[in-house]
């Protein structure tokens, strides 16, 4: 059976309630946290972008809605630089334009039409700009079990009725794969969270985009979708822009080492 785009983000949300809350034994006290607005904007956004990003992938393919929502860095760089002081580097123009090549010679796009499916992949990425910038605010006030918890909340009850109960019910029948689903991306979104806590959030963007060529092998492997040499320089220019960002940072901390002493 084929469940809704809300079924899934709802099952994926119950499950990182249910593997959270024993890891902090219930302590709703403890998760509740300091920057409450922040983390109700944060839970609120999250759920809105995890909510287009299924949608644009349930209507459109997986390596069009994977390739859309993976230009979030450009959008994250953008809000980092207006709205949160986000530090710029220069080495971060030649990584956007290697990230953006990439992309574009991935998914090789209609630039002359845009349907909904595709409209819906931007807006995840725009959203998800905001939220990875909330999420690097957060992480000087609040713990990432926080963070996270208040987004598989809102998450949890935002899909509930549009999910609706008669789907969710049914969807019991394959609770197991719904099940694994929601804990490798809770998994998932902890590693994510905690790593913004190590590096700006418009630097953690690109190299996030490192994911988009190992989602597309996978989809090549279990869907079988054709990959062909588009593709293979579209990775290329992926990882040349995660290894600028990542080299950057290196010769930053190498300079304030040398600085310190």
């Amino acid at each position: 059976m084929s469940f809704s785009p809300f079924t899934v983000a709802f099952w994926r949300g119950i499950v990182g309630l249910l593997m959270i809350l024993p890891f902090v034994r219930f302590d709703l006290k403890r998760l509740a946290g300091h920057n409450r607005k922040f983390l109700l904007l944060r839970g609120i956004l999250g759920t809105l972008s995890l909510s287009a990003f299924f949608s644009s992938i349930k209507f459109s393919s997986l390596s069009i809605s994977v390739g859309l929502f993976s230009t979030y860095p450009i959008f994250t760089a953008l809000v980092g630089m207006l709205f949160f002081r986000e530090r710029w580097r220069n080495v971060y123009v030649p990584a956007l334009v290697f990230s953006v090549g990439g992309v574009l010679c991935i998914i090789r796009p209609d630039l002359g039409f845009m349907g909904i499916e595709e409209l819906l992949g931007l807006i995840a990425a725009f959203i998800t700009g905001w939220v990875i910038n909330i999420v690097r605010s957060l992480r000087e006030t609040d713990s990432v079990f926080s963070i996270v918890f208040y987004f598989m909340g809102f998450t949890t009850v935002v899909t509930f009725l549009p999910a609706g109960p008669q789907q969710i019910a049914l969807s019991i029948s394959a609770a197991l794969s719904l099940f694994c689903i929601g804990a490798l991306t809770t998994f998932g979104q902890f590693l994510m969270t905690a790593g913004y806590t190590y590096c700006s959030a418009t630097g953690g963007g690109i190299v996030s985009l490192l994911g988009l060529p190992f989602t597309l092998l996978l989809s090549a492997l279990v869907l079988g979708e054709t990959l062909d040499i588009f593709i293979g320089i579209g990775t290329l220019l992926v990882f040349l822009s995660g290894s600028l960002i990542m080299f950057a940072k290196r010769d930053t901390r190498n300079n304030d080492q040398k600085g310190e002493e």
